[in-house]
């Protein structure tokens, strides 16, 4: 069994291979954002603050998000032909799943998808909001009609 570090350092190795791999181009500060927690601070990043604000100031979110994903996704796929890297994947977001990490909406399995059922039921909820919303004010006008007369 994994502990949520052990899991984390993993995932990040596997990203950053990817991305050299892909030659994709990763950041001192993109990197050090996939260690970001509030509630479980990495002790080899002393100032998250500092962090938080340089990331602010160079990077896009939405669109660092996206990369990240597209990058653990293709680490995932590589990583799935061989059984035991499979398995590490696996014991990696099972481990992660029970902590707040940033990383964590970012990984195949359970972050983007995660991310997307959010959306689909934040739409799914306005709906019935609106329904219910609109069932009241009908309710509330045939009341009114028929106790005004």
């Amino acid at each position: 069994m994994m502990t949520a570090s052990e899991a984390k350092e993993f995932v990040i190795s596997r990203i950053v291979a990817e991305a050299r791999s892909l030659a994709v181009p990763l950041s001192e500060t993109e990197r050090q954002m996939l260690y970001w927690s509030e509630i479980y601070p990495p002790p080899n990043i002393p100032n998250l603050k500092e962090l938080a604000e340089r990331f602010d100031a160079e990077c896009d979110s939405d669109e660092y998000e996206a990369k990240i994903r597209r990058l653990a996704e293709a680490a995932r796929q590589r990583d799935s032909v061989d059984a035991a890297q499979a398995q590490q994947w696996k014991d990696a977001l099972d481990a992660l799943s029970k902590e707040d990490h940033y990383i964590n909406v970012m990984l195949p399995g359970f972050g983007s998808g995660a991310a997307v059922r959010g959306g689909q039921n934040r739409i799914r909820d306005i709906v019935l909001y609106l329904a219910i919303a609109i069932t009241v004010v009908i309710a509330l006008a045939i009341y009114v009609v028929y106790t005004s007369h």
